[in-house]
This record gives structure tokens, sequence and C-alpha cells, in this order.
């Protein structure tokens, strides 16, 4: 592969169709860990016999046409380039005629599933110790896209539902680069370092979903967690 600033060698593995097929079991609805947004992308688990390992795979509707394109080509390009602990790892892909996949490593677990799924003590989310390391391993996670991965990142779509968790739950990766650009290092234009801002305001909204334990899939939701402050019952976890 050949990305956009003319480099070749992008370590990542061009995965056979028959392969994926089967380690989904022909994309089946019980493999399903998540659906994007308005369903132009589906995101099953993939588990490979030999050697037995398990992925994630993300499969975009062919409905969406240059929009699932350029998603792709996003992904691609710029992940590949991106090495930190709490990034997302793209391990490969496949392009089968007109289908177009992406496989990922496995982390099922979402911090806006976890924060919401149970309201036991059990839950680790409901310790503020760990969230509070989940939100640091988030903002060191958009300072390396910022600053210090060699380019400047700009995740363009930072929200709750993009935070994935290892099976640990301990540590935050950030997913969901379909809309990321990346600049190289030297003078920013207004645009680009508004754009820059905007994924800080993000970061911010994510830190008060995590603090109030609240749910945040609109922008009503998002203002109006803003107006309070975080604070409210509706959909709170308890402190711990």
């Amino acid at each position: 592969i050949r990305n956009e600033y003319g480099e070749t060698g992008v370590e990542i593995t061009d995965f056979y169709w028959d392969t994926i097929v089967a380690g989904t079991s022909n994309f089946a609805d019980s493999q399903i860990i998540a659906r994007g947004k308005s369903g132009t992308t589906t995101i099953y688990s993939m588990a490979l016999v030999q050697p037995s390992e398990e992925f994630a795979v993300k499969k975009f509707s062919h409905s969406s046409g240059l929009n699932s394109f350029n998603e792709f080509m996003n992904e691609i390009v710029l992940l590949p380039k991106l090495k930190h602990p709490n990034i997302i790892k793209l391990i490969g892909y496949c392009i089968e005629g007109k289908e177009k996949l992406l496989v990922y490593e496995l982390m099922p677990p979402r911090i806006s599933t976890s924060l919401c799924k149970d309201r036991l003590k059990s839950n680790p989310l409901h310790q503020w110790s760990v969230r509070f390391k989940l939100i640091i391993g988030i903002a060191e996670g958009v300072a390396y896209l910022h600053e210090y991965s060699g380019l400047r990142v700009v995740h363009g779509d930072l929200k709750l539902i993009n935070i994935l968790l290892d099976k640990s739950m301990m540590n935050p990766k950030i997913s969901g680069f379909g809309s990321a650009e990346g600049l190289t290092i030297g003078v920013m234009s207004p645009e680009y370092s508004l754009k820059m801002k905007s994924d800080i305001y993000n970061f911010g909204v994510i830190v008060l979903a995590m603090m109030s334990g609240k749910m945040v899939t609109t922008v009503s939701d998002t203002a109006s967690l803003i107006d309070n402050g975080g604070v409210g019952e509706e959909k709170k976890m308890p402190y711990s």
C-alpha cells in the first residue's frame, strides 16, 4: 500500500476473504459487536483457529458509496502510522469486489456500554479511581494525535461510543478514525486549528459524561450535560 504521504510498506495484513467469512461465521448476526452510525458499518468478532486469535472486523455498507470508501481509506492511511497504547490498532484489511473490510485488535467493551451496563458495586467503572485513570488514558491518546505522532491528527469524531476498553477494562483506546485528518508538522491553517480545538471540546464532553455516568448520544444530550455541568440523576452512576 502506498499512502498519501508517499510511503510504502505499511505494516498491515491483507486478509483473504474466505478467512474472514469463516472467522465471522459468514457475518452471522450472533457475531455482531456493534453497528456504526446510520447503519454504514457493522462490527463483527472474528475467531481464527490456526493460529488461535480473535479480531474485530468492520464491514462497510455498499449503500454508503463514496463515504464508505473515504472512511476506509482514511483508516488505512492513518492508523498504521499511529503507535500508542491508547489508540486502536489496525491489524489488516480485505477488499473483495465491492466489499471493504478492516480488521482490528478485538476490544469489545465500549465505555459508553460499560458505564450504564449495571449499577452494581462490582462494576469497576463505579470506582472514581478507575474512571480517572481512563480519562487520563484518553487524554494521552488525544495529546499523541495532536502533538506527538509525527503528524497533527484531528480525530473529527471524538465521542464516548468511540472509546473502547481492553479486556481488563482498565485501558481505553480511541477508535472511529473514519473522519480523521492528518497534517504533516508545520504551520497550521486557522481552519485546521479550529478542528483540533473541536477535538478538545469533545474530549471535555467525554470527561463530563464519565464523571456523571450519563449517556451522550445526541446534540441535545451534549448541551444538557454541559449546561448542568454533568450534574443530574438521570442515568447517573454512584461514586465510590
